[in-house]
């Protein structure tokens, strides 16, 4: 009898493997997602962090919210996400909604929940709430991410802004390194941090030996807000220079736009449903401030544009924009500038609009042709995109075959292009309905 169990249990064993062998498999992929830590309070996960040095990942969602559900399944379940997380952070959900099917872990968190909301004006879910091993809040960003990659590129984001926040501590010891301000203050840009961003920029600034090169330029470009900044008043005073160095309507457009969101009455128009703009008096306010006239009506034009277009009246907004292009960039002889219009009238217009599409047409045509008779060296793929522009006004006019024409030229520079391909095949099939 005892030989018969001693071979049962034999036979039995392989079973048992299995089965135990199977069970931490299943465990293992149960384990692979996220560890958030759910037996300890806020304080405790704060002193938990300062021990391990590590940070901490807020999750405040909603038992409601399904961009919440979608992270759980598709972001914090992975293991990859959990093999970065878990190794850098401690982690805890937080519920910021109250149900009647709510556990005892839930309402033990439900006073640190409230705290946390409050302190943190979490408004929208989900929230995330990034904190250093030191307990101090440093980055935060709200609703689901569309992959793995965004999230953890985010959260990395987050990390690096603390070694942001700490650096700057130190300002003292390296404030006379001029690389040093310059890399600073693209993190402070970065980081949303304002007031760090200011200081750094203008130490940088007054650190230069000469503005115009193309590296002051381009900073110079990135750290001008408003009309106090240094590079408003270079930009506005010598444009002569600094198109050198700066494509010169992309300037134009830094100082104008600058100068209508210091203007109370364009901002009252943007931001406020049934307010209507009094250009007149909008041009006088901004002339008032000894702008140059070339400037006030530049800045005005520009105005119209972007009211129009926010209000989503179609009509108006390439109305304006083919005056602003009529008035400056025609002048300026701004064959980008000038293509930008053509391809936004294109874009915006009606196969009705009949007089705003050919005034787009007349206006484009010399630069397209004259690219056709002189081409620029080197740059077949702009001038490809210029005639993939004016063949689809052509196009929205209904000339078909001259649309064609010019299309085909545009794949021609451009044979690698498959979107003008495309755009090619297209208009051949509306030729041979």
């Amino acid at each position: 009898m005892k030989k018969k169990i001693n071979l049962f249990l034999i036979l039995l064993l392989p079973v048992l493997n299995c089965f135990a062998q199977t069970t931490a498999n299943m465990q293992t992929q149960e384990n692979l997602g996220v560890n958030f830590i759910k037996n300890l309070n806020w304080e405790a996960i704060k002193t938990k962090a300062s021990i391990e040095n590590k940070f901490i990942f807020v999750d405040c969602f909603a038992t409601w919210c399904g961009p919440c559900k979608a992270m759980d399944k598709n972001v914090f379940s992975k293991e990859r996400t959990a093999g970065f997380m878990n190794k850098e952070f401690i982690s805890v959900k937080v519920q910021m909604d109250v149900t009647a099917d709510d556990d005892e872990l839930t309402k033990n968190w439900r006073k640190d929940a409230v705290n946390i909301q409050n302190s943190f004006k979490v408004t929208a879910y989900p929230t995330y709430l990034i904190f250093s091993p030191k307990g101090q809040i440093i980055y935060r960003f709200s609703g689901a991410t569309a992959s793995i990659d965004e999230f953890i590129n985010i959260v990395t984001r987050a990390i690096n802004s603390n070694f942001y926040h700490k650096t700057m501590e130190e300002f003292e010891k390296w404030k006379t390194d001029p690389l040093k301000v310059n890399q600073m203050a693209y993190m402070a840009k970065e980081y949303g941090d304002t007031i760090g961003k200011d200081k750094l920029s203008n130490w940088y600034i007054k650190s230069m030996d000469s503005v115009f090169t193309s590296e002051n330029i381009k900073f110079l470009r990135e750290f001008t807000d408003d009309s106090k900044d240094f590079g408003f008043k270079l930009f506005l005073e010598h444009p002569e220079k600094v198109a050198k160095f700066f494509y010169p309507t992309a300037m134009k457009k830094l100082v104008t736009d600058i100068i209508l969101n210091e203007n109370v009455d364009f901002l009252n128009a943007m931001n406020q449903n049934g307010f209507k703009p009094d250009w007149n008096r909008i041009y006088k306010d901004i002339s008032a401030k000894k702008y140059p006239e070339n400037i006030s009506l530049r800045a005005v034009a520009r105005g119209k544009m972007k009211y129009y277009k926010k209000q989503n009246d179609s009509l108006s907004y390439i109305k304006a924009y083919l005056a602003y292009a009529e008035q400056f960039l025609k002048k300026e002889n701004d064959e980008l500038g000038i293509n930008s219009c053509a391809y936004d009238v294109y874009l915006y217009s009606r196969v009705s609009d009949k007089t705003e599409i050919n005034r787009a047409i007349s206006l484009f045509e010399p630069f397209v042709k004259e690219q056709e008779i002189y081409p620029r060296a080197g740059d077949k793929g702009i001038i490809a995109a210029l005639f993939d522009t004016y063949a689809h006004l052509l196009f929205k006019a209904e000339k078909i075959t001259e649309a064609i024409t010019w299309q085909e030229k545009a794949a021609k520079l451009d044979p690698n292009s498959s979107e003008i391909k495309k755009n090619l095949d297209i208009m051949i099939r509306h030729l041979n309905k």
